[in-house]
C-alpha cells in the first residue's frame, strides 16, 4: 500500500475587512429569511389587499432573500435547510477569519469583539445595525420582518426574536441592551429615543451603529473628530534601550504588562491601570510608548486637562476615548491625572475621580494615568488593580547619560559645552533637558555667521525650563559682582569658595560615591552668614549665584510671615517648593527675625511661634538646594537650626587696610577721578562698613557732577562725612589729607 499524507484542504483567508463582512451580511440574510419563514407561517404577516402598498408583497421579498428551497417547499423543510446553510456558512466564515489572522491580514469586525469582549450576540447585534449602512435593501427586509413598513432599522425586540430561541434566553437578552452593557457603554450601539410626549418599551426602541464604528469596521482608521481636541494617536517609536530610568522600574512593569496580555483576565476589572506619578519629563509618556512599541501597540494620549466639560460632559468624553483606545488597538494613557487632585481638595473633583476610575475598572485593556505630583491621595476611591509606579528626577549619572545622548555632535556645538559639567549644574529631566536644547538651538540661530551651540545658549535653555512663582514671595537679587570685588579676609574667601566646591560636586559624591545610602536627608547646602550691618554677606550671597550660575531670590519675609495659624507654614512651604523647582539660591535676610530661639510654652501664640521653628527646620532639612541666611545677631539664631548648618561664616567689621581696598574696588574704573585721592587717609578717617562705603562713593559720584568736575578727594570727604552723620557717628580729630 502506498503511503502518502493527507492534507487538510487549504483554508482561504479573507483578504480584507469588507469581504468578511460581506459573507457576515449574507449570513444575516439567511437568518433573516428563516425569521419570514416562521412569521408567514404563524400567520404573523398578512398581506391585506385593503393596505396594498403599505406593505411589502413576499414576491418582493423573495427576491431579496437568499434562501434554501424553492418558495413553494413545505415550511419545516425550508427552515430546516436554512438551518444548515446558517451553521455551514457561520463555521466556513470564522476558519477563513482565523486563517486571515495566522496570515497577518488585519479584520476590523473581529478586532472589534476582542477589544471590548462581546459575544456572539453582541457581535450580530452590530451587524444588525451595519447592515443598512452597507446596502439599503436590508431597509425594506427589516420593514418586512417587522411587519411594519414604517420601521427602517432593526428594534431590540426583533433583534432578541432573530437571535435567540427561547422565552428564557429572551428576556435573558435584554441585559444586552442596559445602558452599562459594553454595545451602549462605550456608545456602539445608540438606541432612538421617544417622540415628544410617547414612551417606547424597551423592544420596541430601534438602534443603530454609531458613525465612528461604522467607519472603523468598513477600514477608516483615523482618530475620531468627537475626541481630537484632547487626544492624539501615537505611533509609537521610541526603544527601551532610550529610556534612561532605574532598570527595575522598565523591568517591573515590562513584565506586568507581558503577563497580562500573554493571560488576558477575564474580567474587566482584573486588567491593571499603572499610575505614573513623577516630575515632567522624567519619562512616564516615554516608557509607556516604548513599551506599546514593545508590544506591537499605539498610544492614544488623553490629556485631561483638555475635556471640555461644559461643551461635553465628563462621562460621555471618558467613554468615546476609552472607544476610540479600543477601535484603535491602542494602550490608552491619560495625562495630567493631577488636575482631580489640586494641592486644596476640591470636594466638586471628587464625582469625576470616582466616573474616571469607575470607567477604567470596566475598561478590558491596559491604561495609564500621568501625574506631575510625586503623591497622589487616592482617598474615597476603590484602588483594585491600580499599581503606583514612582518617576523620579534623574540622578547624577541618569542625567550625564541623557545630555551626551541628546547634545548635538561636536562639531554642531562649541569646545565648552560638556555633558558633565551641565548634568551637574541642572537637576533636569529628559523631558526638560530635550526642550532646553530646542530653546538653546533657538538662540543660536539668532546670532548672524555663528550657529553652533554654546555654553551660554544652553544654560539658557536649561533656565527656561525653570518655571516658577518665586518672584511673587521675594525679589530677584543682581548678580554682576565677582570674587575680585569682594573685600574679606583670605580665609573666609577660601571658605567661601569651599562653598561652590562642595554645591558642585554634591551630588557625585551623594550619587556615585554612595553617601546617598548613608545620608539619605541633607543634600542641601545651609549657609549661616553672620557680621554687623554692611559687611558684605548680602553681596556675598549674590556672589556665589554668580559663580554657580544660578539665580538668587532674596524673600519678602513680610510676604511670608501671616499672624493667621498656619499661613505662614504654608508660605514658606510655597518658597522652597517653588525653589525646587527652579533650582534657585533663596536668600532669608535677617533671618533672626524667622529663625529665632524656641521659647518655653506659656501661650498659644508661643506654641505656634514654636511650630513655625520646628516647621523650618524640617524644610530647610529635606530642601536640596542653596538656602542662605544672613543676620545680625547671630546669638538670636535657635541653636537647632546652627546645628543643620553646612557653613556658618562671620562677616567682621573691616579694618583699615580692608577699608581702603573698598573705597578703591567700590569706585568704578569709567568713572574720572582726581590722581591725588588719599584711599588709606579716608579709610583711617572713616570707620564705615562696606555697605556704608558704597553709599559714600555713590554720593561723592553725585556731587562731583554736579560740581562738574572728576570725583577728587574732597567729594570723597565730603560724601564721607554726610554718611558718618547719617549713621549717627563721629570722624576722628584731625585735619584733612590735603592739609596734613
Amino acid at each position: 500500500m502506498s503511503t502518502h499524507l493527507f492534507q487538510a484542504a487549504r483554508v482561504e483567508p479573507y483578504g480584507s475587512s469588507l469581504e468578511l463582512l460581506a459573507a457576515e451580511t449574507q449570513r444575516l440574510q439567511l437568518l433573516l429569511d428563516r425569521q419570514a419563514q416562521l412569521l408567514r407561517f404563524q400567520g404573523t404577516i398578512n398581506e391585506s389587499n385593503e393596505f396594498q402598498g403599505m406593505f411589502l408583497q413576499e414576491s418582493e421579498i423573495d427576491a431579496l432573500l437568499t434562501h434554501a428551497g424553492a418558495a413553494d417547499s413545505p415550511f419545516l423543510t425550508r427552515v430546516a435547510a436554512l438551518d444548515e446553510q446558517i451553521v455551514r456558512l457561520r463555521l466556513e466564515i470564522d476558519r477563513r477569519a482565523q486563517a486571515s489572522e495566522e496570515a497577518g491580514i488585519p479584520l476590523s469586525l473581529p478586532h472589534l469583539v476582542r477589544a471590548f469582549g462581546l459575544d456572539p450576540f453582541e457581535r450580530d447585534v452590530v451587524l444588525m445595525a451595519l447592515a443598512p449602512e452597507l446596502d439599503l435593501k436590508f431597509h425594506k427586509l427589516y420593514s418586512y420582518v417587522q411587519n411594519d413598513f414604517t420601521r427602517k432599522r432593526p428594534s431590540i425586540n426583533l433583534a432578541i426574536n432573530l437571535l435567540r430561541d427561547t422565552f428564557e434566553e429572551r428576556v435573558a437578552a435584554r441585559e444586552y441592551f442596559s445602558p452599562e452593557s459594553p454595545l451602549l457603554r462605550y456608545r456602539m450601539l445608540l438606541l432612538d429615543a421617544a417622540p415628544q410626549g410617547a414612551e417606547l418599551t424597551l423592544l420596541t426602541r430601534e438602534f443603530k451603529l454609531a458613525d465612528r464604528v461604522i467607519s472603523f469596521l468598513t477600514g477608516r482608521r483615523t482618530l475620531d473628530e468627537n475626541v481630537a481636541d484632547f487626544s492624539r494617536l501615537l505611533i509609537p517609536t521610541a526603544l527601551l534601550d532610550q529610556v534612561v530610568l532605574p532598570e527595575g522600574t522598565v523591568q517591573h512593569v515590562r513584565g506586568i504588562l507581558a503577563a497580562t496580555l500573554a493571560d488576558p483576565p477575564r474580567l474587566p476589572e482584573d486588567w491593571p491601570v499603572l499610575l505614573f506619578h513623577g516630575p515632567r519629563g522624567a519619562g512616564k509618556k516615554l516608557l509607556a510608548e516604548a513599551l506599546a512599541r514593545e508590544l506591537n501597540r499605539s498610544l492614544l494620549i488623553v490629556d485631561l486637562a483638555g475635556f471640555t466639560l461644559e461643551r461635553r460632559p465628563f462621562r460621555e468624553a471618558l467613554r468615546l476615548v476609552i472607544r476610540e483606545a479600543g477601535l484603535q488597538d491602542a494602550f490608552l494613557y491619560i495625562d495630567s491625572y493631577d488636575v482631580l487632585h489640586p494641592e486644596e481638595e476640591d470636594a466638586n473633583l471628587r464625582p469625576l475621580v470616582h466616573t474616571l476610575h469607575a470607567a477604567l475598572r470596566r475598561y478590558p485593556g491596559i491604561a495609564f494615568l500621568g501625574s506631575s505630583s510625586h503623591e497622589i491621595k487616592l482617598h474615597d476611591v476603590d484602588q483594585r488593580g491600580i499599581l503606583r509606579v514612582a518617576f523620579e528626577v534623574p540622578t547624577l549619572p541618569e542625567r550625564r547619560l541623557l545630555w551626551e545622548r541628546l547634545l548635538p555632535p561636536p562639531a554642531e556645538r562649541e569646545a565648552d559645552v560638556h555633558a558633565s559639567e551641565l548634568a551637574e549644574k541642572f537637576k533636569l529631566t529628559g523631558g526638560a533637558i530635550r526642550n532646553a536644547l530646542d530653546e538653546a538651538g533657538n538662540i543660536a540661530r539668532m546670532r548672524i555667521g555663528e550657529t553652533r551651540l554654546g555654553r551660554q545658549d544652553i544654560i539658557a535653555g536649561c533656565r527656561a525650563q525653570l518655571t516658577h512663582r518665586l518672584a511673587t514671595l521675594g525679589d530677584r537679587v543682581k548678580k554682576s559682582l565677582t570674587w575680585n570685588d569682594l573685600v574679606v579676609p583670605p580665609d573666609t574667601l577660601e571658605r567661601l569658595k569651599d562653598i561652590v566646591k562642595y554645591f558642585r560636586r554634591r551630588e557625585f559624591i551623594f550619587d556615585e560615591w554612595g553617601f546617598s545610602e548613608k545620608l539619605p536627608h541633607g543634600r542641601g547646602l545651609s549657609i549661616l552668614f553672620s557680621g554687623p550691618p554692611g559687611t558684605g554677606k548680602t553681596m556675598v550671597a549674590g556672589i556665589i549665584a554668580h559663580e554657580m550660575e544660578m539665580d538668587l531670590f532674596k524673600i519678602d519675609l513680610s510676604r511670608v510671615v501671616s499672624k493667621f495659624v498656619g499661613e505662614t507654614e504654608k508660605n514658606l512651604a510655597k518658597v522652597f517648593g517653588e525653589a525646587k523647582e527652579s533650582h534657585s539660591i533663596i536668600l532669608f535676610d535677617e533671618a533672626d527675625s524667622l529663625f529665632a530661639k524656641r521659647t518655653e510654652v506659656k501661650s498659644s501664640i508661643d506654641r505656634y511661634a514654636n511650630l513655625e521653628v520646628n516647621f523650618l527646620l524640617q524644610k530647610i532639612e529635606a530642601f536640596e538646594g542653596i538656602t542662605i541666611l544672613t543676620t545680625n545677631f547671630e546669638k538670636s539664631i535657635d541653636e537647632a537650626f546652627k546645628r543643620r548648618l553646612n557653613f556658618r561664616l562671620f562677616f567682621p567689621f573691616p579694618d583699615a587696610t580692608a577699608r581702603t581696598q573698598l573705597w578703591q574696588k567700590i569706585l568704578p574704573d569709567k568713572t574720572p577721578r582726581s590722581p591725588d585721592i588719599d584711599w588709606a587717609w579716608l579709610a583711617e578717617r572713616y570707620e564705615l562698613a562696606g555697605g556704608n562705603i558704597k553709599n559714600a562713593v555713590l554720593r561723592a559720584a553725585f556731587i562731583a557732577a554736579d560740581r562738574g568736575t572728576m570725583v577728587d578727594h574732597d567729594c570723597l570727604e565730603r560724601a564721607a562725612e554726610l554718611e558718618y552723620e547719617e549713621i549717627g557717628k563721629l570722624a576722628k580729630l584731625g585735619s584733612s589729607s590735603s592739609s596734613a
